[in-house]
C-alpha cells in the first residue's frame, strides 16, 4: 500500500532540487512548445506536438522520473515514486487535457503490472494509474504548476 500523499511542490529531492523547481523548468519547456504548436497555422497537430514534447519528459528513466534517476542519491522509493507522478500532473495541467494526463498515467501502469514492476491491484486510479499517482493528481493539479 502507497503512503498518503506527503509530497507537494516544495518537497525537496535528493539532490537538493525541490520539485516545483524542476515543475517550473518543464513546465515553461513545455508551455512554450505548446504555445507555438497553437500558433503556427501551418500545424494540423497542435496537440500531438505538446504530448509529443510532453512524453520526452515523462518517460520512464526521463527528467522527472525521480525514483530511477536520482535513487542513487537516496530518498525513500515511494515518496520519490509519489513526487514524480506529482511533477508529472502538474507540468501538464492547464496545458494538457486531464483525460490525456491520465490515460498516460493508465498506459504506465498498465505497462508496469504487464512487465511485473507493480501489481494488476496497485491500478485502482483514473484509467488504471496506479495508487501512487491517484494518491498526487488532484493535488498537482490544483498546484498550477507550482508557480512561485
Amino acid at each position: 500500500m502507497i503512503a498518503p500523499n506527503n509530497v507537494s511542490c516544495s518537497t525537496v529531492l535528493p539532490n537538493g532540487q525541490t520539485v516545483g523547481q524542476v515543475v517550473n523548468q518543464y513546465r515553461n519547456q513545455l508551455q512554450s512548445i505548446a504555445i507555438e504548436a497553437l500558433n503556427n497555422p501551418n500545424n494540423q497537430n497542435p496537440l500531438g506536438e505538446t504530448t509529443g514534447a510532453f512524453y520526452a519528459i515523462a518517460q520512464p528513466h526521463g527528467p522527472i522520473d525521480f525514483k530511477n534517476g536520482v535513487a542513487g542519491q537516496g530518498g525513500n522509493g515511494a515518496t520519490l515514486g509519489q513526487a514524480g507522478n506529482f511533477a508529472y500532473y502538474a507540468i501538464g495541467s492547464g496545458i494538457l487535457p486531464n483525460w490525456e494526463l491520465d490515460a498516460g498515467a493508465g498506459v504506465y501502469g498498465v505497462l508496469s503490472a504487464a512487465f511485473g514492476s507493480k501489481s494488476f491491484s496497485s491500478l485502482t486510479g483514473p484509467m488504471f494509474s496506479d495508487a501512487s499517482a491517484a494518491s498526487v493528481r488532484n493535488a498537482a493539479l490544483a498546484s498550477n504548476g507550482c508557480k512561485p
